[in-house]
């Protein structure tokens, strides 16, 4: 028998126009629609793994990053339906995670996100 274990942490320090994931430098004030739609998609298929969170609740999460991410392929995004998305999905996920670190961390990132989106996505 094959066991698989992922390791879903989120270690993340922010600057008011940067946003780093586990020492890495993911969004600045120079990344684009298309960085932050390949972001969100890697985000999204992390948290689809929390195991810590019921998958109606997921999905409800993964959904709303669906949908910012769709916001992004738009010839003009709007950037407050792009941190509304991302906000409510980060809500969605605290309250679904209970006291499990990971989906907090996750929730937090994902309202960072958003407001990164409203000051810096161009």
């Amino acid at each position: 028998m094959q066991i698989t274990q992922y390791f879903q942490t989120v270690n993340q320090v922010n600057t008011a126009d940067t946003i780093y994931m586990n020492g890495q430098m993911v969004l600045s004030p120079g990344s684009t629609s298309s960085d932050l739609s390949k972001m969100l998609t890697s985000l999204q298929s992390e948290i689809a793994l929390l195991e810590s969170v019921p998958e109606v609740d997921r999905l409800k999460v993964t959904q709303s990053i669906s949908d910012a991410t769709a916001e992004l392929q738009k010839p003009e995004p709007k950037k407050d339906r792009i941190n509304t998305y991302l906000s409510n999905a980060g809500e969605m996920l605290k309250g679904a995670a209970g006291a499990a670190s990971g989906a907090v961390a996750f929730a937090t990132t994902l309202s960072e996100i958003g407001k990164w989106a409203i000051t810096c996505l161009k």
